[in-house]
């Protein structure tokens, strides 16, 4: 009897000790960015990225009047035309490997702006705003932080003119 008195009064006291919650964390810090507008600016304001960007669209349109004037040839033209439609081709191949090229080195700059700005506000998830995210709060985004800072970093690695 003694002994189930002992165990019920040694149980009691951990109840009144224990609420049987979990300490409070901190809810983590959600950001969120536009990323389409963000390299869209990136593409505009860098004149490798931007020229290449016209060739490639003047290159696709000559490719596609090609194209056009191939499928409505006489017979004796198509061979001249097959010829120039495989140039194009090609043409257009060595563009589409400099985009990706282009690409690589906007998302490596695209990635350091966004971990510095993620950094300075002890962000620790980084959400891409666009088709999939719904809604967020205006004060959750980052996109004009990033792209001030894509600009301070450009300007800290640009060659300097002496």
């Amino acid at each position: 009897m003694m002994r189930a008195g002992a165990t019920l009064l040694l149980a009691l006291m951990m109840g009144a000790c224990s609420t049987g919650q979990q300490p409070a964390q901190p809810e983590p810090r959600i950001r969120c960015a536009n990323i389409v507008l963000i390299l869209e600016f990136m593409v505009r304001s860098d004149p490798d990225a931007s020229a290449l960007r016209a060739r490639i669209e003047e290159e696709r349109a000559a490719f596609a009047r090609l194209e056009k004037e191939s499928a409505s040839a006489r017979e004796g033209d198509r061979a001249g035309l097959a010829a120039r439609v495989e140039e194009g081709r090609a043409r257009l191949a060595e563009l589409t490997a400099e985009e990706d090229s282009q690409k690589k080195r906007l998302m490596s700059e695209l990635n350091r702006a966004l971990s510095a700005v993620a950094s300075r506000q002890q962000a620790e998830y980084v959400i891409a705003a666009g088709d999939a995210l719904v809604y967020y709060r205006k004060e959750l985004d980052i996109t004009e932080d990033v792209i001030r800072e894509i600009i301070s970093q450009r300007k800290r690695n640009a060659p300097v003119a002496r």
